[in-house]
């Protein structure tokens, strides 16, 4: 799985560091009817950038073969029920911490840790938040 440093979720738009979703699954890349279907297309390349919250989610609710053959989309992928409520939490979480790590004192935080210390405060803020 590729991994890169931390750029903007194509699905939930957080900050994070990101990973590629196959958005015809790997799994499916041999299957005739799929290699047919989708012949223009570079199977490999064919995905978009997502968080891995958002890459588990899609995992744990939607089966590989419903995947390539009715969620082989960014939009469709949104368009899913379910996914769409994780979206909408998990962006809701993440203002939670910023708002809970913005009432703790950055400057503290920086002296105690050194240039780890924002770090610590946003782990310190989503532990919090818990």
């Amino acid at each position: 799985m590729l991994t890169t440093t931390e750029k903007f979720c194509e699905l939930c738009e957080r900050k994070q560091k990101l990973t590629f979703h196959h958005l015809i699954p790997r799994k499916n890349h041999k299957i005739k009817y799929i290699q047919k279907r989708f012949s223009g297309i570079d199977l490999n390349k064919y995905g978009i950038m997502i968080c891995n919250d958002c890459h588990k989610m899609i995992h744990k609710l939607i089966p590989h073969k419903q995947l390539a053959l009715e969620f082989n989309t960014t939009e469709k992928l949104i368009s899913h029920k379910e996914l769409a409520k994780f979206i909408c939490w998990v962006k809701s979480q993440t203002k939670k911490v910023h708002k809970m790590a913005d009432k703790l004192p950055k400057k503290d935080f920086i002296q105690r840790y050194g240039k780890d210390g924002d770090s610590v405060r946003y782990a310190t803020a989503t532990n919090m938040i818990k």
